[in-house]
């Protein structure tokens, strides 16, 4: 293997760095004790494992001159930055390599990893991607690209089935990224990548000789303990810290989706549950359906607390956001005066106002609220809307389809269908009038 320059360029066999592991001195069983063994792993969010700590590499050597499967090139979006390391993996690339960056790889988005060959490099395989920019205004937002930057990378380890990686850190100052955050970002990850799909990868040797990667051995001991005693440290300095999801991906309480788990704020009794009760009467049972239809009818209309049903709705429909539109059916008396213009009058079937209060009295003799009309003439409505599809499936449409005039394009965002008409292909069988009117 040479450079450029034609000097011999020695690689380094990562098989034959020292771990994690062996650079901590004495094993973890030789010398912990029985109280510490009592107080080691079991609550730890990172337990002592001599088998993850015998795969991870900490090098401050260079990374171009590693002899591993793949190694990581950290760039910019058009694959020109002029970081040292990713100057260096290009010029000992040769030409060969910097012509399938240029026209292959081209550019990359920041999240995402390129694979190229290693030419005359000793590693097979070269991963491309980009380090995200940092800004404190958008701390999140960094902390996603950073994820999902190291993420593709272990990715391709999987895709290739990859035995030997070597990477430095993603994060740079050059772009504003605070080493130890970024440091604490990428040991979780990489910490949880071993745990879950370590068994096919032998070395994962971690490059940090520059300034980027200066935190990583004082950083490594919280995420890959080796002792009790880096153990207990671990869970002092993680204590209340956010340690991420499964793969170590950023989690933000503040942005979980909330689900009440009885927004009706009923009360559940659950001593009744285990003695059977005896049935309603048909009052009490047509008293409980006109309840829940109006409860119903409330919380879809966006009321409050106070209803006509006397359930109480604490919180739904009075929030801000459900606030933002008007609602035109919130007065009842609206209601009442409409469809009793509709009814012509109170009676038993009608509405009206009498001693009993305002409302519609049914067959029962029982006077039902305005939310229980309104859901009657919901349901009307949508029988409606039911009996005119039948009607217009039975119509006869095959001079419509024949002409080829209308076609069914897809549907919208509330999944009713989208039609085009090509007013063209209607002339020779729509109404004169009509006609002119296409024209």
């Amino acid at each position: 293997m040479s450079d450029p320059l034609d000097a011999v360029l020695v690689s380094v066999d990562p098989m034959q760095l020292a771990t994690w592991q062996e650079a901590g001195g004495e094993s973890a069983d030789s010398v912990e004790t029985d109280e510490d063994q009592q107080t080691s792993s079991r609550d730890a969010p990172f337990p002592i494992d001599a088998g993850i700590n015998s795969k991870l590499v900490l090098w401050s050597g260079d990374l171009a001159t590693l002899k591993a499967t793949a190694i990581v090139n950290v760039s910019n979006e058009t694959m020109s930055d002029r970081n040292p390391l990713s100057v260096r993996i290009l010029d000992l690339g040769g030409p060969a390599l910097q012509q399938e960056v240029a026209e292959s790889v081209r550019s990359c988005r920041t999240g995402e990893a390129k694979v190229t060959k290693g030419y005359r490099l000793p590693a097979r395989f070269i991963i491309h991607t980009i380090g995200p920019r940092y800004n404190a205004k958008y701390r999140t937002a960094a902390e996603s690209a950073l994820y999902n930057s190291t993420r593709a990378v272990l990715e391709q380890v999987l895709d290739r089935g990859l035995d030997t990686l070597g990477l430095a850190p993603i994060h740079s100052i050059k772009r504003g990224y605070p080493p130890e955050e970024g440091a604490h970002l990428i040991l979780r990850c990489l910490r949880r990548f071993l745990e879950r799909h370590g068994d096919g990868l032998s070395r994962l040797v971690l490059a940090t000789s520059d300034q980027n990667g200066a935190c990583y051995p004082e950083l490594a001991a919280l995420y890959f303990p080796r002792r009790p005693a880096e153990l207990r440290q671990s869970k002092i300095a993680l204590a209340g810290a956010n340690l991420g999801g499964l793969m170590g991906e950023p989690v933000h309480q503040g942005r979980g989706i909330r689900i009440a788990a009885n927004p009706l704020g009923e009360q559940r009794d659950c001593s009744r549950e285990s003695s059977p009760s005896p049935p309603p009467s048909e009052a009490a049972m047509g008293d409980q359906i006109e309840t829940a239809v109006a409860a119903t009818a409330s919380v879809l209309a966006g009321y409050g607390a106070e209803q006509d049903s006397g359930l109480a709705v604490s919180g739904v429909g009075s929030h801000a956001f459900a606030r933002m539109e008007q609602n035109p059916d919130s007065d009842a008396s609206r209601w009442q005066k409409r469809v009793g213009s509709s009814s012509g009058g109170g009676g038993a079937g009608g509405v009206g106002k009498g001693a009993g209060g305002s409302g519609r009295v049914n067959a029962g003799g029982r006077r039902q609220s305005a939310d229980v009309i309104r859901a009657d003439q919901v349901l009307s409505s949508e029988r409606r809307y039911d009996r005119w599809l039948r009607r217009a499936r039975q119509q006869d449409l095959s001079r419509l389809r024949a002409a080829r005039c209308l076609f069914h394009s897809g549907h919208d965002v509330h999944g009713r269908p989208v039609i085009v008409v090509i007013g063209s292909g209607c002339r020779h069988w729509l109404s004169a009038t009509t006609k002119i009117w296409l024209c």
